[in-house]
Parts: C-alpha cells; sequence; structure tokens
C-alpha cells in the first residue's frame, strides 16, 4: 500500500530552512521513502507521545516525528542536529509541548 505524505507547517518550514540543498534533498528522499511501510521503518514512540513514530536519518544529523493514518503519513515534526543525552532529552519534551499546542496530537 502506498501512503500520500502530509507535512505539518512546522516540518514544512524546518525542511525549507535548511540551506543546503544536499541536506534537504536527502532529507526530502527521507521523508518519500515513508510511503511505503512507515509504520515498519520508524520506532514507536511512548508515554505521550504515544502513537507517533520517529526515524533519523543516516548520521543521526536529523529525526523525523510523524504519525501514520489510515492512507496518510502526516511529518509533525523535523528536529536537527545532535548534542548531549541531557539536551535531547529536553528538546523531546519540549516537542511534545509544541505539538500539543498546535493541536498536532
Amino acid at each position: 500500500m502506498t501512503y500520500r505524505i502530509a507535512l505539518a507547517p512546522a516540518a514544512a518550514q524546518a525542511l525549507g530552512g535548511l540551506l543546503n540543498r544536499q541536506l534537504r534533498a536527502a532529507l526530502e528522499h527521507r521523508i518519500e521513502a515513508l510511503r511505503q511501510d512507515p509504520a515498519e521503518q520508524g520506532l514507536a514512540l511512548t508515554s505521550s507521545l504515544r502513537g507517533l513514530y520517529a526515524l533519523r536519518t543516516e548520521g543521526g544529523w536529523c529525526r523525523i516525528v510523524y504519525r501514520v493514518r489510515s492512507e496518510q503519513v502526516d511529518v509533525l515534526a523535523l528536529h536537527m542536529g545532535t548534542g548531549s543525552a541531557a539536551l535531547a532529552e529536553r528538546d523531546w519534551l519540549g516537542l511534545a509541548r509544541r505539538l500539543f499546542r498546535q493541536r498536532l496530537l
């Protein structure tokens, strides 16, 4: 089954904000790959983010957070960069708050 891809405004803004064309193309390619078996590609999130999936790009420089619906994949957020585990944990909590504020969850 082939899924449609829908980008949330925050994800579209993050993708459009990438100045490096090669990185943007790699990220677009990874998002397009979600058309086939998206639930199998990512890891299911738990706790307050239950029902969402996260997927890292090759090299781990970006995390894609998405939701799978009946015939559509909603890409909700793109988290760029790497850092310490403490910073990553804070970023996840901030991401959860932002998704709730935007009523995407």
